[in-house]
């Protein structure tokens, strides 16, 4: 397949008009990919007249020989030429069958809902970040005279919502912002696999700044935060001894389980750094934090382990209550 934008451009050109349908010799000369994913389909009533090939261009009558093959003759030059089967028929444009790749080229999540009948279709949020955020596309095969119908659809005052038309050319609305409409042939390309979306250009048009890529934490990290990682499993323990033994955990409450997030969020690391801490081992293949890990684990999962701990740890309720 060769690359081509022109064809692109063509096509969002005829788009332009409310009820674009060719004959075959203004389509054949595309890629033989709009004709295999049904983008470009025929027209289905057949066509009573065609083009004729000389100079003047005429239209003429189309006839059949006893095999049933059709033709024209010329009317001019007498030229009897003969017509393939795609030329019996004009040809359109499928916007459901765009709005579909679009889709999967945006990866888009669910399925494309079709808001107005063959002109407007919700494409779905993206899954990955579209200009700095994910963002709901919505998809309309021609911004002609009805253009309003369609802005009426859209969300007036979303800043996640992203517009790509077909047409090439569409009239602005206060209802919708102009920068976030994107025209098919500015932000796809014909590749020799198949319509290719560039997302980079929508990404530079919308402003979106890329979220950087989080660091992994290495082992320095990991030490840094140990001190920090006791202090709070420990702090934990002893308010949910103090909830069980003289507050509402008397009458049956319970407390906020103890979890890896918990710990992260309190500490102020990820996740995955007090996991690592808890699974270090020492040069024996030990558990490196043995008292930590039987805090957690062993004491911290449920009320009997916590009172038991705490029994041992804490002073008594009185003694905390003077």
């Amino acid at each position: 397949m060769k690359s081509s934008k022109s064809e692109l451009q063509k096509l969002s050109e005829w788009l332009n008009v409310e009820r674009p349908e060719f004959p075959w010799s203004a389509v054949q000369g595309f890629a033989s990919y709009w004709k295999d994913r049904k983008i470009l389909y025929p027209v289905a009533a057949i066509r009573t007249k065609a083009q004729c090939s000389c100079d003047g261009g005429d239209l003429e009558e189309i006839e059949y020989d006893k095999a049933g093959k059709p033709y024209i003759m010329c009317s001019r030059t007498g030229h009897i030429r003969f017509l393939e089967k795609e030329e019996l028929r004009y040809w359109n444009f499928s916007g459901e069958a765009l709005a579909a790749i679009l889709s999967g080229l945006l990866e888009c999540k669910g399925l494309p809902q079709e808001l107005i009948p063959a002109k407007l279709w919700k494409l779905g949020q993206t899954a990955r970040h579209l200009g700095g955020q994910p963002r709901d596309v919505y998809f309309a095969l021609r911004m002609t005279a009805d253009a309003d119908s369609i802005y009426e659809k859209l969300p007036k005052d979303s800043r996640r919502a992203v517009l790509i038309v077909g047409s090439s050319n569409h009239r602005a609305s206060d209802h919708f912002p102009e920068d976030k409409i994107f025209c098919v042939a500015d932000i796809m390309e014909l590749e020799p696999t198949g319509l290719a979306f560039n997302r980079e250009r929508m990404d530079l048009v919308l402003g979106g700044i890329p979220k950087p890529e989080k660091r992994k934490a290495n082992a320095g990290d990991r030490s840094k935060y140990v001190a920090q990682v006791k202090k709070a499993v420990y702090e934990y323990l002893k308010s949910a001894y103090y909830f069980y033994t003289q507050g509402a955990g008397k009458r049956g409450e319970e407390y906020k389980r103890l979890t890896l997030q918990l710990i992260a969020d309190e500490v102020g690391c990820a996740k995955t750094t007090v996991r690592s801490i808890l699974k270090a081992k020492d040069e024996n293949g030990k558990a490196k934090y043995k008292e930590l890990v039987e805090c957690m684990w062993k004491y911290g999962q449920d009320r009997s382990g916590i009172i038991r701990y705490g029994d041992a740890s804490f002073p008594s309720v009185k003694g905390y209550d003077d």
